[in-house]
């Protein structure tokens, strides 16, 4: 594990230390951690808000900085746990899309959600569960023409 450099934090950290200081897990560079969590920010949409403190933002907003702070540590995998939970309405496609693009530049990614329109809409391959148990796995388009899958989650006005 590379050691983390010293940096001045002085009061709470806002969206750019933030950032940094997961960027920081990869490299012993302060300069290039900093430029790289800036790069993030404005990937996912937060490039505007690197000097507010997390506690302004909204929750979609929220969910944009988890996303900023897990690829700083430049991971091969993600898992994504309701990455649209809580969310207003208006938000979610904008999210959805974001997933889209870091799936399409090669990130593995894990997705957890309950929303079946964002699931079917981000996912390959579904696996659904019910009371722990596997009910289907597949493309989204079969899983969710599944008949334990309407019973468990979609109900019949979705068949």
């Amino acid at each position: 594990m590379i050691p983390i450099p010293k940096v001045a934090l002085v009061g709470r950290p806002n969206v750019g230390k933030s950032t940094l200081f997961n960027a920081l897990t990869r490299t012993r560079d302060v300069r290039h951690a900093r430029e790289r969590a800036h790069a993030l920010l404005q990937r996912v949409g937060l490039g505007e808000k690197v000097h507010a403190h997390a506690r302004t933002l909204s929750t979609g907003q929220r969910k944009r900085l988890e996303l900023a702070r897990a690829l700083a540590t430049q991971p091969r995998v993600l898992l994504l746990d309701e990455v649209t939970g809580g969310v207003d309405q208006r938000s979610i496609p904008g999210l959805v899309q974001l997933v889209r693009e870091l799936h399409a530049d090669g990130l593995t990614l894990l997705v957890i959600e309950h929303n079946m329109r964002v699931i079917t809409a981000v996912a390959q391959r579904i696996v659904a569960l019910y009371l722990g148990e596997k009910i289907a796995d597949g493309v989204p388009d079969s899983v969710t023409r599944d008949r334990r899958v309407i019973e468990a989650y979609l109900g019949q006005a979705y068949a």
